[in-house]
């Protein structure tokens, strides 16, 4: 679990993940500060029959950037991201997701949604990587946006 709760501040932060064989993590990650700058990035990588859930939330803030690198090692690997960030006035919120698929039968899910209003920005950036060696995968990736104005912007980078 991560928690984030900033005011008029720049934050960086880094997490690292190494999700064991059999294992089962669900990580959770909330952003909020209206006034602040957050940069976060999390790394994460799954081994053989391991699951790994990494959930986001941006709930405020001017400039928030959430970068997620997921790796699945080993068969049975599975990794799922979610995110939701919500956005107003001219804030902005922009999440960047890698999933690496390294081998075969593997799974992963992307779902990214945002609710944007004001003179706000949200930009998704989803990337999905499949090795050579890596057959048999199954993979999803989804976004979505609500805009409640007319000059909110969101962009998608599938």
């Amino acid at each position: 679990q991560h928690l984030s709760l900033a005011s008029g501040v720049a934050l960086v932060s880094e997490s690292y993940v190494r999700v064991e064989r059999g294992a089962r993590i669900e990580h959770l990650q909330l952003g909020d500060g209206e006034e602040s700058l957050q940069h976060g990035s999390t790394y994460a990588l799954v081994e053989q029959d391991a699951s790994y859930k990494n959930f986001f939330f941006n709930l405020s803030g001017t400039l928030h950037r959430r970068n997620l690198d997921l790796r699945l090692a080993a068969s049975g690997a599975n990794g799922e991201s979610y995110n939701l960030y919500l956005t107003n006035n001219k804030e902005h919120s922009d999440i960047n997701t890698v999933i690496e698929h390294l081998q075969a039968d593997t799974t992963s899910n992307q779902l990214a949604k945002g609710i944007l209003d004001g003179e706000s920005k949200g930009i998704f950036t989803g990337k999905i990587h499949i090795h050579p060696q890596a057959q048999r995968v199954v993979s999803g990736q989804l976004n979505k946006n609500l805009l409640l104005s007319k000059k909110a912007q969101a962009l998608s980078q599938p």
